[in-house]
């Protein structure tokens, strides 16, 4: 029997609370949010120190040995890897910065379904929706909102910590419960082209849930049901592997070129809780159809943030970003794209995911892409970006929520100016507190129900497709007039209007199902974060909180509502990366750039006066220290479970440096009790004592090349 890992036991074990949107939207239309994404490993033990000398297979190797909890670090210079990598469990792949550690992919590792990745992260077996899942089962019990606990047929391998999907069959005819409602399909009766087929044939509403107990066939999920359309008239049923999801896998600060290989950065495929962070990702050429720079299938509690992405230089209408093939509860953050197509892009079946205070400019068509069938109750959050596509290309959605985004247009694709384009049989959408256009381009409010866009509007709703979805399927999926009336707007400031609106006639408070009170006047900062987030101090600057929204005022832009959030703060300060021309790629660290209000000074943070000869005493540090000593002799120490460190001093008034002298360089913010033993073999200053000024100083690299300046700040300091 599988056991849950501790992450996953966190998670089921959170306590209810109020979600942040109550009273504002209504309960059918919504989800809690705030256990979207992956919590981020701390991990400090350097497994393995490669140098650029290594190979694809050497760091594979590295990856494959590495104890779960530790870290295989790439130092820092270029890297040239002839074969992508494949992730392994509780096991980080770190560089020493994104302006650092430089990895240029020239070749790439299958992942099953893919025909090639750069990094592939996954179980280990291919669980393919198309191909039937490895296991399955019918669902013959527990279809409320809310419900915890399925019944399955079969419950063959499975077992606490597994993912599993439930699916149901296709509407055939128009809405549930009622004409005009929900609507969930990917056949041509409702799409342009029918579905992309990530989930199993013919059964387009699938969602990726995690198992906490199995008692007979009984199955407990988390999270809850979320949608209030299952039930056994679409037949529902779910799918399984054999294998749990690979779990705690991360990539953190550096920098991956995949432009060789023109294949995705990363692909995430049945895992679940692993995390890219601090990453730079660029592209140059033009890359394969459904390029991505992350996909996601069959994943839940992915988080991707806090890094930049660039490229292709060529546009296209499959090339894609950050992408949600079939997954939930993944969370988007705090990211750079730059010139992608779609760049933050729903591409098959997602649910409970957050996208968010991500900066996305440059794009051939709108940064917000619903692609697929069965994108519901997913929130857009405070992003900077060009605008919404839902389009009925693939599928159908319902229950998204757009909350404080500044939405700009100037797209030189098909969607213009168009700000928020959704398309038929996308409905119950929630848009508030944003502020949507640009004075220099959007002349019209809104057109609704007409099959094509002038692309100037702020609101193009029911169109059918027309324009968007190419050549052949079927041409004339019907225009959609429930697409406004399910629609929840309000406290939005249109370049139209040049004022925020309260048109009650814009809250869908008359409609039979799923309707929606009229709102109150005023809105929390988030309906994610019940804090002002981690990131929001840069070294550029510290925007308000919120940054964007009705009550914001005099801020830069759309008459005072909007400040640039962290990610265009930075992304406006980056300097040109010489590698690549007049490309406009940028240099890049996540962790200097976006979370430390750091300098490059070395200020003096503490003194402390050492005892005589023979006493110890400790400090806790970050990188490096450096001392003003008199005397003469040399201090050894170890950090506690590290390599060892050697403190060297000169006589007199000279100046001593800490020098690291182990196998691993010691990390930005890393924390550990470092024990001195002063030797009796030097001539003690005045008074038997030497004097030591601890100081924040770049590392030096004085013994183990390649090792990247950092600045420290020391926590605290105490005698024995």
């Amino acid at each position: 029997m599988k056991r849950l890992s501790l992450p996953l036991l966190l998670l089921v074990a959170l306590p209810l609370k109020a979600a942040l949107w109550t009273g504002i939207i209504d309960s059918s239309r919504a989800t809690d949010w705030t256990g979207a994404g992956a919590p981020i490993a701390t991990r400090t033990t350097i497994s393995a120190l490669m140098n650029t000398n290594s190979t694809a297979a050497q760091i594979q190797t590295a990856l494959d040995n590495c104890p779960a909890g530790q870290v295989v670090l790439l130092t820092n210079g270029a890297f040239v890897l002839n074969n992508g990598l494949i992730g392994r469990k509780d096991v980080t792949l770190r560089g020493l910065g994104a302006d650092q550690t430089f990895v240029f992919f020239t070749g790439e590792q299958g992942c099953f379904f893919s025909a090639g990745t750069a990094v592939c992260v996954s179980s280990g077996e291919n669980n393919y929706g198309p191909n039937g899942g490895v296991n399955t089962a019918n669902w013959t019990a527990g279809f409320t909102i809310g419900t915890t606990v399925v019944t399955l047929s079969s419950v063959t391998s499975l077992a606490a910590g597994d993912q599993i999907i439930l699916d149901q069959q296709d509407d055939t005819v128009d809405g549930f419960p009622a004409a005009g409602d929900i609507v969930i399909a990917a056949s041509l009766t409702f799409t342009r082209q029918g579905g992309n087929a990530f989930g199993r044939t013919g059964r387009a509403q699938a969602a990726v849930y995690r198992v906490t107990n199995v008692a007979g066939n009984n199955v407990t999920i988390f999270p809850a049901l979320r949608m209030p359309n299952w039930r056994i008239g679409k037949t529902p049923g779910a799918w399984w592997g054999s294998n749990p999801p690979l779990t705690n896998f991360g990539i953190e600060n550096l920098s991956m070129d995949i432009s060789s290989t023109t294949t995705p950065g990363v692909m995430f495929f049945n895992a679940a809780q692993c995390w890219i962070k601090g990453v730079r990702m660029v592209i140059t050429n033009n890359p394969s159809d459904t390029f991505s720079y992350v996909r996601m299938l069959n994943t839940d509690h992915i988080t991707i943030r806090d890094n930049y992405f660039f490229g292709p230089q060529i546009d296209g209408v499959d090339h894609y970003g950050i992408t949600r093939e079939l997954a939930s509860d993944c969370l988007v953050l705090n990211n750079i794209v730059i010139k992608n197509p779609g760049a933050l892009e729903q591409n098959g079946p997602d649910s409970g995911s957050v996208i968010a205070y991500n900066f996305a400019t440059n794009s051939w068509v709108n940064s917000v892409v619903e692609h697929n069938a069965s994108s519901a109750m997913n929130l857009y959050e405070g992003n900077a970006a060009s605008g919404v596509m839902s389009d009925v290309t693939h599928g159908t959605g319902n229950f998204q929520t757009f909350f404080r985004n500044f939405f700009f247009g100037r797209t030189p694709g098909t969607t213009g100016n168009t700000i928020m384009w959704v398309q038929s049989f996308h409905r119950f959408f929630n848009v508030i507190g944003n502020a949507l256009g640009a004075p220099c381009c959007n002349t019209i409010y809104q057109r609704n129900n007409v099959p094509n866009n002038t692309g100037n509007e702020i609101y193009l709703l029911g169109e059918n497709g027309n324009q968007t979805s190419g050549t052949g399927g079927n041409p004339n999926p019907a225009v959609d007039a429930r697409v406004a009336a399910t629609m929840l707007r309000w406290l939005n400031w249109t370049s139209v209007s040049n004022f925020v609106s309260t048109n009650i006639n814009e809250v869908p408070s008359g409609i039979a199902n799923y309707a929606n009170a009229v709102p109150p006047m005023t809105i929390p900062p988030s309906f994610f974060f019940g804090v002002k987030p981690d990131f929001w101090t840069t070294k550029f600057g510290t925007p308000p909180w919120p940054a964007i929204g009705p009550d914001v005022t005099n801020g830069l832009f759309q008459s005072g509502h909007v400040y640039k959030i962290p990610a265009h703060l930075v992304y406006d300060n980056l300097t040109n990366d010489p590698r690549y021309g007049t490309l406009g790629v940028k240099m890049f660290n996540g962790t200097n750039y976006n979370f430390l209000n750091t300098t490059s000074a070395a200020p003096t943070l503490m003194s402390v006066t050492v005892g005589a000869n023979g006493t110890s005493w400790t400090f806790l540090f970050d990188i490096a220290v450096q001392f003003g000593a008199g005397g003469n002799g040399g201090w050894t120490t170890v950090i506690n479970g590290g390599p060892t460190v050697t403190l060297t001093y000169s006589t007199g008034t000279g100046t001593t440096s800490l020098v690291y002298n182990g196998n691993r360089p010691l990390q930005n913010f890393e924390f550990g009790s470092i024990a001195y033993t002063q030797p009796g073999n030097g001539v003690e200053s005045t008074g038997g004592t030497d004097l030591a000024n601890i100081v924040g100083f770049p590392f030096l690299n004085t013994v183990t090349t390649n090792l990247s300046p950092r600045n420290i700040s020391i926590r605290s300091i105490s005698a024995p």
